[in-house]
């Protein structure tokens, strides 16, 4: 006859022992179990693009500017995906940086100048602007599936609330990369639901989580991911459902 772990004795051999006290005469044990810090996609890194002023500044990596990534737009067929599109923040746009910087297949980066009209708002008023992309097969690039954007239903489906880790991928100022982009990863996770909407760049009051994140200049644009950790033996599992990386939104400003 087979025999299972319980739960709490999952974790007592899982966890990590912290300290032993008695008390009335019985002896305890305290454990602590930490989650891992889950290892991301390699590829998650090559969704993102740099944006500068001008030609001149992506060429030369000017310390200033922001991030972006390419999103892939999948029709409803989910299967075609007929567009590639550059999105950042609409603040970053307005800041007139709008020109692309993104790698090559041959190890170096190429320039798309783009002008400020090619890049559409938000009509609603969010952070946002979207541009459609010409890439070829010279530009070593992934894109972000539409269909992997957090919806509200999705949002309900999978729990996604409070606690749940983050990650996003974006540029470094200082350390972004010279003869191609380097871009990194900053983790946090997620501290707020958009219950209550903030005021954007934008001067619109808007939805928005708030993500308990590093992050400096240069990052705004950045995709902003959702992962599903393994999570601590319990005896009541907070997530019955497993997904992979979802967009969870766009880094647009600090608190």
């Amino acid at each position: 006859m087979g025999y299972a772990l319980t739960a709490s004795e999952q974790l007592m051999q899982t966890g990590q022992w912290v300290t032993r006290y008695s008390f009335c005469g019985a002896e305890y044990r305290v454990y602590e179990w930490e989650r891992p810090m889950p290892r991301i996609q390699d590829e998650v890194l090559r969704t993102a693009i740099y944006l500068y002023r001008n030609k001149v500044d992506a060429q030369t990596n000017a310390a200033a500017g922001g991030s972006g990534f390419l999103v892939g737009y999948v029709e409803e067929d989910g299967n075609t995906i007929n567009h590639v599109y550059a999105v950042t923040n609409a603040h970053v746009i307005r800041g007139g940086y709008t020109v692309i910087r993104l790698n090559t297949v041959s190890g170096t980066h190429d320039i798309l100048e783009l002008p400020q009209n090619a890049w559409v708002e938000h009509p609603d008023g969010d952070d946002i602007a979207v541009c459609c992309t010409s890439l070829s097969p010279t530009h070593d690039f992934k894109f972000v599936l539409s269909d992997a954007f957090v919806t509200e239903d999705k949002l309900h489906r999978y729990n996604i609330g409070i606690g749940d880790e983050v990650f996003m991928v974006g540029r470094l100022i200082g350390h972004a990369g010279t003869k191609k982009n380097l871009p990194i990863a900053r983790f946090g996770s997620v501290s707020s639901l958009p219950l209550e909407d903030l005021k954007n760049f934008c001067g619109k009051y808007r939805p928005h989580f708030l993500v308990e994140v590093r992050s400096v200049s240069g990052f705004s644009g950045s995709p902003v991911f959702v992962y599903d950790a393994p999570v601590p033996p319990s005896l009541v599992d907070v997530r019955k459902e497993r997904f992979s990386n979802m967009l969870l939104g766009i880094d647009c400003g600090h608190m």
